[in-house]
């Protein structure tokens, strides 16, 4: 099973874009970064509310809901 750690270093060396770094963007990037964001929330969601990652499982896992549903109304 994967870590939280080891999912997120995941999603940042998977970057060959480099849309995550901090530059001036243009629309494609920023549709591309929430791309990768929604991606990443998907992943943590899917680890679900597991204490040996979260040290506050469903807390973590409930606000990682929230964020899901907040990024639905973004894209």
């Amino acid at each position: 099973m994967k870590t939280k750690d080891k999912v997120l270093q995941e999603i940042f060396d998977n970057d060959p874009q480099g849309i995550l770094d901090n530059k001036e963007m243009t629309s494609k990037e920023a549709n591309n970064m929430l791309l990768v964001i929604t991606n990443a929330i998907h992943t943590l969601e899917e680890l679900g509310p597991d204490y040996a990652i979260w040290q506050n499982a469903k807390i973590s896992y409930r606000t990682i809901f929230k964020i899901k549903k907040q990024l639905e109304l973004i894209g």
